[in-house]
């Protein structure tokens, strides 16, 4: 029953973490975004411009803002960061939101 109730938790908190960071966003999104989860914690990666420093502090606060909201309730944010010239591929285990 524990993990029933874990399994339905997670699936809340993970489903609300990424609505509220999409519409955060608003129009001010990076070239490509993914996400993935694991059992307390949405994993973000995002691709931004070369040198692109405003959308990179924008997406630093963004995360700051979902983590300050969801923190007390064990859930948090994480966010890894590239920029175009790194040629990164996303991640095969993460879910592809922009490409």
């Amino acid at each position: 029953m524990g993990f029933l109730h874990k399994v339905t938790a997670q699936k809340h908190f993970v489903g609300k973490i990424i609505v509220d960071y999409i519409q955060l966003l608003g129009k001010r999104q990076p070239r490509k975004l993914a996400f993935d989860f694991n059992d307390s914690e949405v994993l973000v990666w995002a691709e931004i411009s070369d040198d692109d420093a405003e959308m990179e502090r924008f997406l630093i606060l963004t995360e700051a803002r979902i983590n300050a909201k969801y923190h007390d309730f064990g859930f948090d944010m994480t966010t890894m960061l590239v920029e175009a010239n790194d040629g990164m591929p996303v991640p095969n285990h993460y879910q592809i939101f922009i490409d």
